[in-house]
C-alpha cells in the first residue's frame, strides 16, 4: 500500500466516522412511508387508519404513500385530502415498494430524513437506510424480516 493510498483510506474512514457522528447527533427528521397495498385494513376503516398513522407519527417532516394505481385509487384520494404526498407508480408487482424505498433513499442521502415510520407488512422495507419504526395496522402478520430489522414496533388503531 502506498502512502497516498493509505492516506486516502484514512481520510475516507475519518469522513465516514464524521458523517455517522453527525447523523447520530443531529435532531432526527422523521418521514412516514405508507404502503397502500399492504396496510391490511378494509376500505371502510381506511380513513380512520390513515388519520391514526399521522397522529402516531407526529411530528414528521414528510409523509409519502404509494399503491397500485387502480387498486388503491380510493386510498390515494384519501391521502391527498390528508396532506400525504402520493407517489406515482406503475401497475407492476412491488411498484409501490420500489417507489417508496427509492424516495426514502433520496430523502436519507439528502439529509431530509434520518428516521422513518413505516406503515406496511411487506418485507421490502427491511432494506431501509437508517432507523425505522414499524407502524402495524389492521390484521395480518408482517414479514419476519421487517419485524427483526425495525428499531421499534408499534400497533396503530
Amino acid at each position: 500500500m502506498t502512502v497516498a493510498t493509505a492516506a486516502d483510506v484514512g481520510l475516507r474512514a475519518a469522513l465516514a466516522a464524521l458523517e455517522q457522528s453527525w447523523r447520530e447527533s443531529a435532531t432526527p427528521v422523521r418521514a412516514i412511508l405508507i404502503d397502500l397495498d399492504n396496510l391490511g385494513v378494509k376500505r371502510a376503516v381506511l380513513p380512520q387508519t390513515l388519520q391514526q398513522i399521522l397522529a402516531e407519527a407526529a411530528p414528521f417532516e414528510v409523509a409519502l404513500a404509494a399503491g397500485h394505481p387502480v387498486g388503491a385509487a380510493h386510498a390515494r384520494e384519501l391521502c391527498v385530502g390528508l396532506g400525504i404526498d402520493v407517489l406515482d407508480t406503475a401497475a407492476g408487482p412491488d411498484a409501490a415498494d420500489i417507489a417508496l424505498l427509492s424516495a426514502a433513499q433520496r430523502l436519507y442521502c439528502a439529509g431530509r430524513a434520518t428516521t422513518f415510520l413505516v406503515a406496511s407488512h411487506d418485507k421490502a422495507f427491511a432494506r431501509l437506510p437508517g432507523r425505522y419504526t414499524l407502524l402495524l395496522t389492521g390484521r395480518g402478520q408482517p414479514a419476519q424480516a421487517l419485524l427483526e430489522s425495525a428499531h421499534t414496533v408499534r400497533r396503530v388503531g
